[in-house]
């Protein structure tokens, strides 16, 4: 945009002009001259002259007559040059085509647009009209509009039933507005007009699960000490009976009446029973595993002692029951090998495949003081024809029995490290999958993952979910491990929680830090770290199928009379956990420790889901 100069600037720059022109000079004195004019030109703010500019080209850029700006005070040069002053539409815009009044050149072809976005081209011109000819939009959820050919109004159709407007157009509705689904974590959602669908995260904190959303449930697995000491009597440990008329054994195979238990067995199921019946139990997917267990046709049917009150329908030696079938001592189970095909001997409630299983009944099962077993027409001659089972007969040849309503028993020794080196194996198999290799959702073989396009298990809420162990037991580990083995409880908790060996601080875990070789520098409680376990087998810790870490905090409630307190203790510690040792076996103490662990107060900012 050009303004209006000053009159003296003008002349002068017009004299000098005039006198270039007009010079009889040489040529490289006229290419000097020349340049000289052009470069008062262009600090006058002006284009310079064309080549046939004449001295009569000059005395028509003056004014009408010099006397004409003679007495013109600077004032009124300025009011002149604000008065000249407007807007000015592009170079090369076509005469006819500027707005004057907005500086707009409306012309407009296949290469020059309108240039307001409410304007379109007509021919050669742009025009502002009420819509623009042939626009379509939607007027509402069933309403579709066309603009008319004039660009005066809209033409409306009403869609039928069954269509929607999308675009301005009636197409098929294909689903409920507002209704949705869950797709890998995210609400498969119904668009306000039905013709397809949009997926959206839920509030912080939650997921889509099956067909709503839902809070993120934490993984919790509780090891039930099964020792044989667990169906003591007062034998060092006070068991109150909680019953007002006095507790009284019942037949086998239950012996203990379920409201009035006589052993630590008995009260520790009381508890589990209310456990699993509060509302809080539904913050957390749950599994149960034991100490090594298999069923078989008791030579003894009565409640007449310890280890008949104990046993039910389990018939092994203490020996015998330590580990499970196979256990070579691997460091890392291999898919298929002895550990999945012995799982049943440790496993009360797996995790759930599919939001059908109710594992929370299957777990009340285990502890309703009832076990019932029954035949099969399955054929046998020896147990291993039955997996999980027992081979007897039934009234004729041997066939297969099973459970029909299993329950933990007490039996056998206390082999704490075995029992979490085999939780930490069912977290990696069963609970935490990801990167498992995989073609379709079912083969993750968990309720939380799907098979992503990769062909890898994939949880977007992992990030999201606490892992936990609750070990409740009521003795030292028997038979003891070296502090400085594998197997060792305190070695196998600190494994999960901060790690073993190290090159460096980043393989440590949860703010614990190398130091000589070992991750060490993390919180003792309760005994103020006086010792770490030292053993720095691989694998270092525990991993998932991608070779990340799987973070678990390992809880200890201990019902022993203090014999195994200083090293129950210390496992919870190196596991990062909490550590209860009840004064008394008060059930409603014990309960309420139980849902303070599972009670987990998170900040919901801190989870960040991973969708695909």
């Amino acid at each position: 945009m050009r303004h209006a100069r000053t009159p003296t600037l003008l002349c002068c720059t017009v004299a000098a002009l005039f006198a270039a022109c007009s010079s009889g000079s040489s040529a490289p004195q006229d290419a000097a001259a020349d340049a000289a004019g052009d470069a008062a030109a262009d600090r006058a703010g002006l284009d310079a002259p064309p080549a046939d500019f004449t001295a009569a080209d000059a005395a028509d850029a003056l004014p009408d007559t010099l006397d004409d700006r003679v007495g013109e005070t600077p004032g009124d040069a300025a009011a002149d040059a604000v008065e000249d002053t407007g807007p000015t539409c592009p170079f090369g815009c076509p005469p006819g085509y500027c707005d004057e009044a907005t500086g707009f050149c409306l012309f407009c072809d296949a290469n020059n647009e309108c240039p307001l976005p409410t304007q379109w081209c007509k021919g050669d011109l742009c025009v502002e009209t009420f819509c623009k000819p042939g626009d379509k939009t939607c007027a509402g959820a069933t309403l579709a509009q066309t603009c008319t050919q004039d660009g005066q109004a809209w033409d409306q159709t009403q869609c039928t039933d069954g269509f929607a407007c999308q675009g301005g157009e009636c197409i098929q509705t294909i689903c409920t507005p507002g209704e949705y689904t869950c797709n890998k974590g995210l609400k498969h959602v119904c668009l306000p007009n039905g013709s397809g669908f949009i997926d959206a995260p839920c509030p912080p904190g939650q997921g889509c699960f099956v067909d709503v959303c839902a809070p993120i449930q934490h993984n919790l697995q509780v090891i039930f000490d099964t020792s044989s000491s667990m169906a003591s009597i007062g034998f060092g440990d006070t068991v109150p009976c909680i019953c007002p008329a006095g507790c009284k054994a019942k037949p086998f195979p239950a012996c203990e009446d379920s409201l009035c238990p006589q052993s630590k067995l008995g009260l520790s199921k009381y508890v589990f029973n209310k456990f699993f019946d509060t509302e809080l139990i539904a913050a957390v997917n749950l599994v149960i595993t034991h100490f090594a267990m298999r069923i078989k046709y008791p030579a003894v049917t009565s409640c007449n002692n310890i280890m008949a009150l104990g046993r039910g329908w389990y018939g092994l030696d203490m020996m015998a029951s330590d580990w499970m079938t196979g256990d070579n001592g691997d460091h890392v189970t291999a898919d298929g090998g002895w550990f999945d095909k012995y799982l049943y001997e440790i496993l009360s409630v797996a995790f759930p495949k599919t939001y059908e299983e109710d594992t929370l009944e299957s777990a009340k099962l285990w502890v309703n003081f009832n076990e019932e077993v029954g035949p099969t027409p399955t054929p046998c001659t020896a147990h291993t024809d039955c997996p999980g089972g027992f081979c007897a007969p039934d009234g004729g040849p041997k066939v297969c029995w099973y459970h029909t309503d299993p329950e933990l028993r007490a039996l056998g020794n206390t082999p704490l490290g075995r029992a979490l080196f085999y939780a930490g194996e069912v977290y990696r198999k069963q609970i935490v999958v990801n990167g498992k290799k995989c073609q379709k959702d079912e083969d993750c073989k968990n309720r939380n993952y799907y098979c992503s396009a990769g062909g890898a298990c994939k949880d977007p809420f992992a990030s999201c979910r606490t892992n936990l162990i609750l070990v409740f037991t009521d003795g030292v580990e028997e038979p003891p491990t070296s502090p400085s083995a594998f197997f060792n409880p305190r070695t196998q908790a600190k494994r999960f929680r901060y790690g073993l060996g190290c090159a460096s601080d980043d393989d440590c875990f949860s703010g614990s830090t190398c130091t000589g070789g070992l991750c060490k520098n993390y919180p003792h409680p309760y005994t103020g770290g006086a010792s770490v376990p030292t053993n720095t087998e691989t694998p270092w810790r525990l991993q998932d199928y991608n070779g990340d870490p799987i973070l678990i905090t390992t809880h200890v409630i201990d019902m022993s009379a203090g014999d195994g307190t200083d090293n129950n203790m210390s496992i919870a510690e190196d596991g990062g956990g909490t550590y209860y040792n009840p004064d008394s076996l008060d059930p409603d103490a014990l309960l309420e420790k139980m849902l303070s662990i599972i009670d987990i107060k998170q900040n919901l900012l801190d989870c960040v889901p991973n969708y695909e």
